[in-house]
């Protein structure tokens, strides 16, 4: 009889798995579509303004190509000696050569625009303008770039344009990416 059971075990426990597999693969595991939102974006622009002379630089045009890749221009800040140089920064996105940034802020409480991954010391962001309910939308910013001689003044600024079908939270990584690059920087000294 021990040696029934000895046998009859191991064919119960596959029994058992094929029975649980067979029924997965019975089921539909289709996930639904992901909520993109609307709009959708391949490239953006940048214009930077010091807030001192005026002075308005179009910086940081970037764009992603068919097979994926970003293409960007590297952006130069400026420094003062003693001092912080302050710009007022807009970034305008766009989708076949199509300015959307009006379609974006139309709907600006779905959609946030971070950047990040740059060096604090060379680069501060100091402000950023919110959304109907007083979240961070991230189009129109204010930077302060700075003299620091323990960085050697260049680095990369990650920008990410999300949107966020249920309530925005602020993230930076949460919803769904619609635009994403790599933007290298220069402070020059």
């Amino acid at each position: 009889m021990m040696k029934f059971l000895k046998y009859l075990v191991p064919v119960l426990v596959i029994s058992m798995l094929f029975i649980s597999c067979k029924d997965d693969d019975d089921k539909d595991d289709e996930f639904p579509p992901l909520d993109r939102g609307n709009i959708e974006a391949d490239a953006f622009q940048m214009y930077l303004t010091d807030i001192n002379t005026h002075e308005r630089d179009t910086v940081g045009f970037g764009y992603k190509s068919t097979n994926g890749n970003t293409n960007v221009d590297t952006i130069y800040w400026k420094t003062t000696v003693n001092a912080l140089r302050k710009y007022d920064v807009e970034i305008r996105f766009f989708k076949n050569g199509t300015d959307v940034t009006a379609q974006i802020r139309n709907i600006d409480t779905k959609y946030i625009n971070c950047y990040r991954e740059f060096n604090t010391n060379d680069l501060r962001l100091e402000e950023r303008d919110l959304d109907a309910n007083s979240d961070i939308l991230g189009l129109q910013t204010r930077w302060a770039s700075d003299i620091n001689f323990s960085t050697d003044g260049k680095g990369v600024i990650k920008i990410t344009l999300n949107y966020q079908a249920q309530e925005k939270t602020n993230l930076c990584d949460s919803g769904i990416r619609i635009f994403e690059a790599t933007v290298p920087y220069v402070i020059i000294r």
